[in-house]
């Protein structure tokens, strides 16, 4: 599977229900701004104005067409195979760790020396970062295009946009949104570093219980009809 492109997988239901909900408030948002009702900005992530619902609206807020398409895109294509790996549950758990995780890095650093002010956090960029992260640890030798025509491996799509963001941290407008993702892609690389870990634990932990069991078993002799050999040998029955 390594050094192959990436194909498309099958679009699960997980996936359907994300996409579908960001199409929809995609729609809901732009018809509120273009007859001038301002009542979606309550949706972002602001220190000026939050509450807590804020950590999980905020990335329903997409501004950009191509944005939102670029997006869904991605988490079909990635997420998909990513869910496929991991199985429903922890794909849900990672994207809702990304999702609140972002958040309050954002607001931490909105709280900080660095924060700018009336800046807000919108859109789904940190969690498909985050993804990114999750297929490059997956899949690091497939093959991505960036820009759609530059062929790339996971791990170096991965490590550019990386870097795209950090020059984002420093020369941006919106420093605080670039300085977010890259920590959302740190927090991605923990918790997937962190399951390794855990899941190398438990399998080694299986196979000395299983080692146990094996020495047990060869510390039982079977006396058959109630026969003794040896006065020292332990009496059981058959």
């Amino acid at each position: 599977m390594q050094g192959r492109q990436i194909t498309m997988p099958p679009i699960s239901k997980t996936n359907k229900v994300i996409i579908s909900t960001l199409v929809v408030s995609f729609l809901i948002v732009s018809a509120l701004r273009i007859a001038g009702i301002p009542h979606w900005s309550f949706l972002v992530l602001a220190k000026e104005t939050f509450m807590g619902f804020q950590l999980l609206t905020y990335a329903l807020v997409d501004m950009s067409i191509i944005s939102l398409i670029f997006n869904a895109l991605l988490f079909w294509f990635l997420g998909g195979e990513l869910e496929q790996s991991w199985g429903k549950k922890f794909y849900i758990q990672f994207i809702l760790s990304l999702l609140v995780g972002g958040g309050l890095i954002f607001l931490a650093i909105s709280f900080s020396p660095f924060g700018q002010a009336l800046s807000d956090y919108r859109g789904t960029a940190g969690i498909i970062s985050g993804l990114l992260v999750g297929y490059a640890m997956m899949y690091g030798e497939r093959e991505l295009h960036f820009m759609f025509f530059f062929p790339l491996k996971a791990k170096y799509f991965c490590l550019l946009i990386a870097g795209i963001q950090l020059y984002g941290a420093f020369f941006s407008v919106n420093k605080q949104s670039a300085i977010a993702h890259l920590f959302t892609m740190a927090l991605a690389f923990g918790i997937l570093y962190w399951k390794a870990l855990s899941s190398r634990k438990a399998r080694r932990n299986e196979e000395f219980k299983q080692y146990q069991r094996e020495n047990l078993k060869k510390s039982f002799k079977l006396i058959k009809n109630d026969e003794k050999k040896d006065d020292n040998d332990p009496r059981y029955w058959q």
